[in-house]
């Protein structure tokens, strides 16, 4: 099992919601992330914004002055009551948001490619969450929340999974070189010297080495940003983890993992600049398709991996991994703890409901998970075969009354990923489907959908 950095996908989920308003204006996250790419002065985007009421003349002159520019069909400037398009100089938004008739600016505009978590948290708006106040203090981060995940298991060895140990770590730079290099140290024992054993050296993070420009993770030293530094005991220059060597009750499950404080925001490490320790798993429970149970602090390294492990990897590390502030891939809400039911193996019968394991359902996810203590639910599997799709099946009536007791669940609408399987024609024309002549049975899943009463 190796060790993985952060997977560049995308999946939209609000886990936290915001109790009080910004000061400021709401800028749309779209907007953050035009200005993290490389752009010309003077760039303008096309998009909107919203007044606190309808605006006056004396407003629109002013917002003209900063080189907004409304739309005009020949009769004035164009838009609803309070919401008018509008084309925006980049330049311009802290301006606007500052405002106090201006209730938000959005962007019209949307990547045309799947963006990396870096900039989806921007999209998501998840990095203005992260500054707001939490009920008992500090930030909103999900700490406090159990996340279960009804996918495939999980990735136990993923860095993005580990907790902060809450302590702070000097490291020592041997040779004067004024940078990381083999044969600098951390002191883990904090006495105020390296000693033997003590070296440090770095871990790259992989599938995150095409950034552009400032946000480039070059793989040939390390980035504060992405990659991960780790206590090097045997001096071999390689990051060693998992058993037999380490067990439950060792940090990171192996040779304990770090981040820089970046303080000068460079991206590297710097002489006097200090660490932060990783150490317990937020993964509290995993459970298999064969109703096995994996625990934090009991067996969790002992989880064998699952052919579906990936894909429930890339979604917990989505939602959740990392640390806000401290890396530049963290999800949403990083302080989350993980419930994950690899509920993908026990769907995976094409001959018969019995060939399954009950322990394998989504029903008995949704049991098992909200027994466990989750709040929030994904249910990655969005497939409408054999659904009703009209909120009467078992599973529906499950999620509702879960949700009335307070559960928050989320599913993914319509996850078909490339099956290619739409097709339609008017009902009245015949068709004829024709099966290729190596083939020696074809199945066919139909599925009506009426959009008047049936008679």
């Amino acid at each position: 099992m190796k060790r993985l950095g952060f997977i560049c996908l995308v999946l939209s989920l609000t886990l936290l919601i915001p109790t009080q308003i910004l000061a400021k204006a709401h800028v749309d996250g779209r907007i953050g992330y035009l200005e993290s790419q490389p752009h010309k002065p003077g760039a303008i985007f096309s998009g909107s914004i919203r007044f606190i009421d309808s605006p006056t003349e004396g407003q629109f002159t002013e917002l003209e002055a900063l080189g907004v520019t409304f739309l005009d069909f020949g009769h004035g400037r164009a838009g609803s009551r309070t919401v008018y398009p509008a084309r925006v100089p980049l330049g311009a938004v802290d301006q606007l948001a500052d405002l106090d008739y201006v209730r938000s600016v959005e962007c019209s505009w949307s990547p045309g490619r799947q963006p990396c978590l870096y900039w989806a948290n921007q999209e998501n708006e998840a990095d203005q969450v992260w500054q707001l106040p939490a009920p008992d203090g500090g930030t909103l981060t999900g700490e406090g929340v159990t996340f279960l995940d009804l996918d495939g298991g999980t990735e136990v060895l993923q860095a993005c999974f580990f907790k902060l140990d809450g302590k702070e770590y000097v490291w020592f730079d041997c040779d004067g070189s004024g940078d990381l290099t083999p044969g600098d140290a951390i002191d883990l024992n904090f006495n105020g010297k390296a000693d033997n054993g003590e070296s440090l050296w770095y871990h790259e993070a992989e599938f995150n080495n095409y950034f552009p420009d400032r946000y480039f993770n070059d793989p040939t030293l390390y980035d504060a940003s992405f990659d991960f530094l780790f206590h090097d005991a045997n001096n071999n220059l390689e990051c060693d983890y998992g058993p037999p060597k380490y067990k439950e009750d060792d940090p990171c499950f192996g040779e304990q993992l770090f981040l820089t404080i970046d303080a000068n925001e460079d991206g590297l490490l710097n002489p006097g600049e200090k660490l932060l320790g990783l150490g317990e798993s937020k993964i509290k429970a995993i459970h298999d398709d064969n109703g096995k149970i994996y625990r934090r602090g009991e067996d969790l390294l002992k989880y064998p991996p699952s052919p579906y492990d990936f894909h429930g990897c890339v979604v917990g590390a989505i939602a959740g991994g990392g640390w806000v502030g401290h890396h530049a891939l963290s999800g949403t809400a990083p302080g989350m703890e993980f419930l994950f039911f690899n509920v993908a193996a026990g769907q995976s019968s094409d001959w018969w409901p019995g060939d399954e394991s009950i322990e394998g359902t989504m029903e008995a996810g949704l049991v098992w998970g909200i027994g466990e203590g989750a709040q929030v639910v994904n249910i990655a599997q969005g497939d409408f075969i054999w659904r009703y799709m009209d909120g009467s099946s078992n599973l529906e009536t499950m999620i509702d009354e879960y949700s009335e007791d307070g559960a928050i669940v989320v599913m993914a609408a319509g996850n078909s990923g490339d099956g290619n399987f739409h097709a339609a024609w008017p009902s009245s024309d015949p068709q004829v489907l024709q099966a290729e002549p190596d083939q020696y049975f074809v199945t066919l899943y139909l599925t009506f959908l009426w959009t008047e009463d049936a008679e």
